[in-house]
């Protein structure tokens, strides 16, 4: 986009400048008539005159972080563009833009710290209130066997991700298979009047090379997707397998994790960044994952 195309009817950004900050992990390239810029999952280039890196660099050290120099560079550069100036347009044009990508956070937000700090920062609305979800929330990770790599992995992401998680062995579920479950503020299922509400939950399964991931939902309905995904994966079986590589337990309790973290936290599914056209938005979409024999 160049800078010359302005929205007439957007609000003057300008005036509510101190409000935004350039979302943490934003990577910056700079280019001899324009900047580029890429966030987690979206991207911006920026095209215009010679005097545009110039104009970037000056709005830039305006939405830094924080700190004194910030606000000075903010005030200077709302002076320098008055209401109706061709650097006003410009800047509300740049502004506009970095906004419509998801590039700007506010500063109001709060800033997540934790194991999870840096990639709340760069995909969170509000990354403060997203981590604080986090803190409040307990998890535990329900297996046959407590001590399998399944659970394990599956304990240990949910754990760096800033969501504790304790182990606990359940008969109910079958082997290979894991539920993972969050409970919110009040304490865990069961504990109390109105605590069932905030219960989340999804299952993981892998057994012969083959995997599944189940989307969240409660408790009943992860585990009976588990069963439905299960049964499908079985009947897929096919002649002799190699034997189970030992990544794709983690690869699977790790995303099984993420599914659950990004639910707590308030972000959107993961399955909703994957860019497939076969996806129907809104609907929950299963991960389905098989280990490919080596060649020889």
């Amino acid at each position: 986009m160049t800078v010359d195309q302005v929205a007439p009817d957007r609000q003057d950004a300008l005036d509510s400048l101190g409000r935004w900050r350039l979302r943490p992990g934003v990577s910056v390239t700079v280019l001899h008539n324009g900047v580029h810029l890429r966030g987690w999952i979206t991207s911006l280039t920026l095209e215009g005159g010679d005097g545009l890196p110039v104009l970037w660099g000056r709005l830039a050290e305006a939405l830094a972080a924080g700190g004194e120099r910030s606000g000075a560079a903010r005030a200077e550069l709302v002076r320098a563009a008055p209401a109706g100036s061709p650097l006003r347009a410009a800047l509300l044009t740049v502004l506009g833009q970095l906004l419509d990508h998801g590039l700007l956070v506010e500063r109001s937000g709060g800033e997540a710290t934790g194991g999870a700090g840096p990639w709340l920062g760069a995909v969170a609305e509000r990354p403060g209130a997203a981590g604080a979800a986090l803190a409040r929330s307990r998890a535990r990770v329900l297996g046959a066997h407590p001590d399998s790599p399944l659970v394990r992995a599956a304990a240990r992401a949910l754990n760096r991700a800033g969501l504790r998680a304790e182990v606990a062995k359940t008969a109910e579920l079958p082997d290979g298979q894991v539920l993972l479950v969050t409970s919110g503020p009040g304490g865990p299922p069961g504990a109390g009047q109105g605590r069932e509400a905030a219960e989340r939950a999804v299952a993981v399964g892998v057994r012969a090379g083959l995997g599944f991931v189940t989307p969240v939902g409660s408790v009943a309905q992860a585990r009976a997707d588990a069963e439905a995904l299960a049964g499908r994966l079985h009947r897929r079986k096919t002649g002799h397998r190699a034997p189970e590589h030992p990544a794709l337990p983690v690869l699977l309790a790790s995303s099984a994790a993420q599914r659950l973290v990004c639910a707590v936290a308030g972000l959107r599914d993961p399955s909703a960044e994957a860019g497939d056209a076969r996806l129907l938005p809104g609907l929950p979409t299963a991960l389905i994952a098989e280990q490919e024999p080596s060649g020889g």
